[in-house]
């Protein structure tokens, strides 16, 4: 087997993105950021909104010009978008956005801009007259749960998750291996966002698709999710499987995240609010970027900023509770027994 094809689909490595501003300090959204994402895998990133993720999106999709590091796509250096056309291989590469109508043309029928997405991608590499492309266009909104007769019809005559599904299948259209979806379900009700999440499920098993899911919904996540990355001030905090990450959040941030949730649990028992909020990135904190809001700082993470430390099997974890554990532990417990008092 090819390098290239046990390559990951999308590979970010210490990336940074930075806005500069006129008499006034710049700011390092993405301050150095890197993770993998596999073939058929749905990676959640997953963060409160200030926190990076959605610049991160852009930047892995070449949206936006990182001041370092790389984005590797099936194996090649994604170059940044100019005005130039890009070329033919990078447009696997999708992204989904927020807004359905904002990225849909209001003045053209849905099957026509379907239509004209699968010209740019059959470009050079696949023959198909009028009548091909159509049928073509037919068949994705078919495969996105849509009625053939939705290509005579306009964005405003769909609802918000009919319009995302559209979005889909628009991304669909290039054949893509990687599709980035920067909170594609946060406009939507709680049906359409059940009925969205488990149709890029399914999309992802059927056609291998690997998905970047960025949200500040963790129930969603949890819902679709393989493997969650926790953001903070654009930092990558914690990385694990999504199940080993809802059993045992080991990181302070991923536990309150985890705490804010509403749970139906009967008890009347109200969810733990997070205090304070996600600082200015361009004055973040000295040492660890949580530890203004972190119930267990210690001395030194107001002086140390900790590495990714890799505990247990596939997880890190950015936290210097966790120095030299073996194993992973709620913070709490790691809190109690005096962990890392030797930096204290």
């Amino acid at each position: 087997m090819s390098a290239v094809a046990t390559a990951p689909a999308l590979e970010i490595v210490d990336l940074e993105v930075v806005y500069e501003r006129r008499d006034r300090d710049p700011v390092r959204a993405v301050a150095g950021v890197s993770l993998t994402v596999q073939r058929g895998q749905i990676l959640g990133l997953v963060g409160e909104s200030g926190c990076g993720k959605s610049t991160l999106a852009k930047a892995a999709v070449g949206l936006e010009k990182p001041r370092a590091g790389r984005i590797v796509f099936d194996g090649r250096e994604l170059s940044p978008l100019t005005r130039r056309a890009r070329p033919l291989e990078d447009t696997r590469l999708q992204m989904v956005f927020q807004n359905p109508f904002s990225s849909l043309n209001p003045r053209r029928k849905i099957g026509a801009q379907l239509q004209e997405a699968l010209s740019m991608a059959w470009k050079g590499s696949r023959a198909g007259g009028e009548g091909s492309l159509r049928d073509r266009a037919t068949a994705l909104l078919e495969q996105v749960g849509l009625p053939a007769s939705a290509a005579e019809r306009y964005a405003h005559q769909f609802s918000g998750g009919q319009r995302q599904r559209i979005a889909i299948a628009r991304a669909l259209a290039a054949d893509p291996t990687v599709i980035v979806l920067d909170e594609p379900l946060s406009s939507l009700d709680a049906s359409a966002q059940a009925q969205i999440a488990n149709l890029l499920v399914r999309l992802s098993r059927e056609l291998d698709l690997a998905l970047v899911l960025i949200s500040h919904d963790l129930a969603i996540v949890q819902h679709i999710a393989d493997e969650v990355a926790v953001m903070y001030l654009g930092k990558l905090v914690e990385t694990v499987g999504s199940g080993e990450l809802w059993e045992l959040p080991a990181h302070p941030y991923t536990e309150a995240l985890i705490g804010a949730i509403p749970k139906p649990d009967g008890e009347r028992n109200l969810p733990v609010a997070l205090a304070g909020e996600v600082p200015d990135p361009s004055a973040p904190p000295s040492g660890c970027r949580f530890h203004p809001r972190c119930p267990y700082a210690m001395d030194r993470c107001r002086t140390e900023e900790p590495p990714a430390l890799a505990i247990g099997s596939g997880r890190t974890v950015s936290c210097w509770l966790h120095d030299g554990a073996a194993e992973p532990r709620r913070p709490a417990e790691l809190a109690a027994a005096g962990r890392g008092a030797a930096g204290a």
